[in-house]
């Protein structure tokens, strides 16, 4: 799992990738899916709503979670999840839905092209 963090009005949170080159690229079916969970406050919910991702029967190649300013327990539960979760972008609690998902899809990586068959995310 990635962590980062950003000041309340930075251009960009910084990142860091502990995905190793190991598991990436991942084996798929020729399309590069990447999930995006945004997150404020929801460690209430985030128990079922990674269980869910596990259990999907073509799961994404990369799941980026966004966590706008939890105070709860939600950082612990993102991190009891790390094999799941690919990077996680820490943003101020009043972050918009909009500019969290725009942060993920700044930060989350570009799948390595296969001949140029790899779309980006």
């Amino acid at each position: 799992m990635t962590t980062a963090s950003a000041a309340p009005h930075a251009s960009a949170p910084t990142v860091v990738d502990v995905a190793t080159a190991a598991d990436w690229p991942p084996q798929h079916d020729g399309h590069w899916v990447t999930g995006i969970l945004v997150v404020h406050n929801g460690a209430q919910w985030l128990p079922r709503t990674l269980a869910a991702l596990r259990s999907l029967e073509r799961p994404p190649d990369r799941i980026v979670v966004v966590d706008a300013g939890s105070e709860d327990d939600s950082a612990q539960v993102l991190r009891s999840a790390g094999d799941l979760i690919d990077q996680v972008v820490s943003m101020p609690p009043e972050t918009t839905f909009g500019r969290a998902v725009a942060a993920a899809v700044r930060e989350m990586p570009q799948p390595p092209s296969a001949g140029g068959s790899a779309p980006a995310p």
